[in-house]
C-alpha cells in the first residue's frame, strides 16, 4: 500500500511539472539570466514597435512559493529599460484577467501596478485608486537606468497586491518617456494568463500509512 501510494505521488508530481508557460524555479535577482535557461516564453514583442530607444523583445515569467519572477529581454544591450522616463509594470492580482485597469486603453486585467519601485492599486477605468500594496518586496537587476540585454524582477506573492492567493496572474511591462507616456508595451495588448507552477519536488515527502 505504501509503495503504491508513493508511486502515485511520483506520477502526480511528474504530471504537474509538465505544463506550458509556467515554470517553478527560485530565481536570484542579480542580473544573471542563466537561471532562466529552459523557461518557456511568456510573451514576445515586436522589435520595431517602440517609439523610443528602449525596446522590449520578450518577457519570461516563473515562480516559486514566495515570488513571481519576470525576465524582460531588450532588443539591444546598449539601451536601458528606463532610459527615457522609467518604466511601469502591470499585474493581475486576483486571477481574473478580464477585470481591472486596461493599460493604454487596452484589455482590462491589472489590479496593481508600479512606476519603477512605487506600487499602487488599480481598478477598472482607474489608473491609481490612491492605495499602495504592501509587502511587494520588489527587486530589479540590473538597475533600470543601466543598459542591459536582460532585466530580472521579483514580486512577493504574499503582498496584498495579490488577493485570495490566486492560481493565475498576468503581466505587462512598459517603458515610458519623459512625460510618462507609454513608448512600448510588452505584450502589446491582452497578456496571456500565467498559471502559477507548483513544485514537483518529492524530497520532503515521507512514506505514509
Amino acid at each position: 500500500m505504501k509503495l503504491k501510494l508513493y508511486s502515485l505521488l511520483l506520477l502526480f508530481a511528474a504530471l504537474v511539472s509538465v505544463s506550458s508557460a509556467q515554470t517553478y524555479v527560485s530565481v536570484t535577482v542579480d542580473g544573471d539570466a542563466s537561471e532562466w535557461a529552459g523557461v518557456p516564453l511568456y510573451e514576445s514583442d515586436p522589435t520595431t514597435d517602440s517609439t523610443s530607444t528602449a525596446d522590449i523583445s520578450a518577457v519570461y515569467l516563473a515562480n516559486d512559493d514566495n515570488y513571481l519572477y519576470a525576465l524582460v529581454e531588450m532588443t539591444t544591450d546598449t539601451v536601458a529599460l528606463g532610459a527615457d522616463g522609467g518604466f511601469y509594470t502591470f499585474i493581475d492580482g486576483n486571477g481574473n484577467a478580464s477585470e481591472g485597469f486596461g493599460p493604454n486603453g487596452g484589455s482590462e486585467f491589472s489590479e496593481f501596478a508600479s512606476q519603477e519601485s512605487f506600487f499602487f492599486f488599480q481598478s477598472s477605468g482607474v489608473f491609481n485608486t490612491g492605495g499602495s500594496p504592501t509587502g511587494v518586496d520588489f527587486l530589479i537587476a540590473p538597475a533600470a537606468a543601466t543598459p542591459a540585454q536582460f532585466y530580472e524582477m521579483r514580486f512577493s506573492r504574499a503582498s496584498d497586491g495579490f488577493t485570495g492567493s490566486p492560481a493565475t496572474t498576468a503581466f505587462m511591462v512598459s517603458p515610458r518617456d519623459g512625460a510618462f507616456a507609454a513608448t512600448d508595451l510588452a505584450p502589446n495588448d491582452a497578456p496571456t494568463t500565467y498559471t502559477f507552477a507548483i513544485s514537483s519536488s518529492v524530497s520532503d515527502w515521507r512514506m505514509i500509512d
